[in-house]
């Protein structure tokens, strides 16, 4: 399944090495904005947000959602819409 991770990190002490390792981690994804992620994943979006909030801060922000590629639109990076047909 595809899901949209968006955050907002808020902390400046904060190390965000971990966060950002473990989006790269997925089964596949992608960076779509600043601070939006397209990911492939087996995983429900429960646990995924579970995981993530482990590695950020309290005064971050964190959404999780499964996304429908089939009713979209906007304006994205062209490597973005291959990653989202590709997937």
């Amino acid at each position: 399944m595809i899901y949209q991770i968006t955050y907002e990190l808020n902390s400046e002490s904060k190390d965000y090495a971990n966060f950002f390792a473990e989006l790269n981690n997925f089964d596949s994804s992608v960076q779509f904005l600043k601070n939006s992620w397209f990911v492939k994943s087996d995983k429900g979006s429960s646990e995924i947000s579970n995981n993530l909030q482990q590695l950020i801060d309290e005064k971050d922000s964190l959404f999780v959602c499964r996304f429908d590629k089939s009713e979209i639109a906007g304006w994205i990076s062209s490597s973005a819409v291959k990653w989202l047909k590709d997937n």
